[in-house]
This record gives C-alpha cells, sequence and structure tokens, in this order.
C-alpha cells in the first residue's frame, strides 16, 4: 500500500474572497445593528411623543421602528442561528419596548403603520 497524500493548494484568490466575505459579514452585522438601534430609538420618541401628547407622530414612529425592525429580521436570515445569535438578545429587547408601547397605548401594530403611509 502505497500512502496517499493530500496536497493542499494555497490559493491567493480563495483567501481574497475569503477575507471579503468575513469583512462583507461583519458590515452587514454592524448595519443590522444600526437598524436595531435606530428602532430602539423610534421607541423611545414614540414614548416621547405620546407623553406630549402628539400620538400622529408616536404612531408614526413606532411605524419606523417596526420598519427598521423587519429590515434587521430580514437581513439577519442570511446567516445561520450561530452567527445571529449575538443580535437575538437586542433584537427580542427592541421587540419587547415596541409590543409594550403598542400594549400600553392600545395600538396593534398594523394600524400604525396605516397611519405613517398616511402622513407622508
Amino acid at each position: 500500500m502505497s500512502p496517499q497524500f493530500c496536497i493542499a493548494t494555497y490559493s491567493p484568490e480563495k483567501e481574497k474572497l475569503s477575507q471579503l466575505r468575513a469583512k462583507t459579514d461583519s458590515q452587514v452585522l454592524d448595519f443590522i445593528e444600526s437598524k436595531l438601534e435606530t428602532a430602539s430609538r423610534f421607541v423611545a420618541l414614540a414614548e416621547t411623543e405620546f407623553s406630549g401628547a402628539n400620538r400622529a407622530a408616536a404612531q408614526e414612529s413606532l411605524g419606523l421602528a417596526d420598519q427598521a425592525i423587519g429590515e434587521a429580521q430580514t437581513l439577519l436570515l442570511i446567516f445561520d442561528e450561530h452567527e445571529r445569535r449575538g443580535l437575538g438578545r437586542k433584537l427580542n429587547q427592541v421587540t419587547d419596548a415596541l409590543e409594550r408601547v403598542c400594549r400600553d397605548r392600545q395600538l396593534l401594530r398594523p394600524l400604525f403603520l396605516v397611519a405613517q403611509s398616511t402622513t407622508h
């Protein structure tokens, strides 16, 4: 029996593609994190607007928060469960905050999306 050797060939193109993919993934994850931060800020803004009796503006802010959450959720689908696990907690926190404000103000999520589209 002759020993079989596996000769690994180094490919600069494959290495470059791998580095590019890692960089792109990192940028997409940063973008998702910024979407979740934006959603969180819109939820906080909505609470302030509700306190100031500006219901229409608050509903618009909630609609924008919901939109940012939806965009983040869509982008998270390109990653496997392990890769998106780090953002799962933030996504849950922002979604819970949005749902809490809606529940406290007796709003249904789809209704404030309609309010958003009619204000523009």
